[in-house]
């Protein structure tokens, strides 16, 4: 059952692999701001020399744990954040792609451990939905800023992860989203049009 069910994951993701990609290549992204994000931040493919480097040192990863590195290597290359952290399981390979994307930040990995003022401290925070998905999300979108970003794995990996996952882009308090389907990001500028993309990355 668990061989079947990977299979199925598998022919959804690479489907909707096929369907993101006018998306992920900017086609029909109105705002400026996010087009810029989706090309030169999410879907971008320069070959970064700290990539090779990385991929040594965690040679038996899964391909989707590469991936998943790589993007949050890129988005802290980009923000530059002061504070990151990572509600996750196992997230060591994170944690080095993070630091080698921007060598000032200070990472917070206390799985089990948050309380609302790490969370509120955290220019970036990333979490699963797991069972205190909701205490978690709610400590940080009270006290996000428009700078803050909020990443969340695994959000199609079961009907209900991608109920929740539509709960919280829904959410009031948060604008621009970008659904990855291994993983959604979450802005909360209320000043640029909310709006959601579905794209590769």
């Amino acid at each position: 059952m668990v061989f079947q069910s990977g299979i199925i994951f598998d022919i959804l993701k690479r489907w909707s692999r096929v369907k993101r990609w006018p998306r992920t290549q900017g086609f029909g992204v109105q705002s400026p701001w996010a087009y810029r994000y989706i090309r030169y931040v999410i879907a971008e493919h320069a070959s970064y020399y700290a990539y090779e480097e990385l991929d040594k040192a965690y040679t038996t990863a899964l391909q989707v744990d590469r991936d998943l590195s790589r993007l949050y290597f890129r988005v802290a290359n980009h923000c530059q954040a002061r504070r990151w952290g990572l509600a996750i399981n196992q997230c060591d390979m994170k944690a080095d792609y993070v630091r080698c994307g921007c060598k000032s930040t200070v990472i917070v990995d206390r799985v089990n451990g948050f309380v609302a003022m790490d969370v509120a401290d955290c220019d970036v925070l990333v979490m699963t939905l797991e069972s205190n998905w909701c205490s978690l999300f709610e400590s940080y979108a009270t006290s996000a800023s428009p700078t803050s970003l909020l990443i969340i794995e695994d959000i199609h990996s079961t009907r209900h992860a991608r109920k929740i996952w539509k709960t919280i882009r829904d959410d009031d308090r948060c604008g621009i989203t970008f659904d990855l389907y291994d993983c959604g990001l979450v802005f909360f500028d209320r000043s640029k049009h909310k709006q959601h993309y579905a794209v590769n990355y």
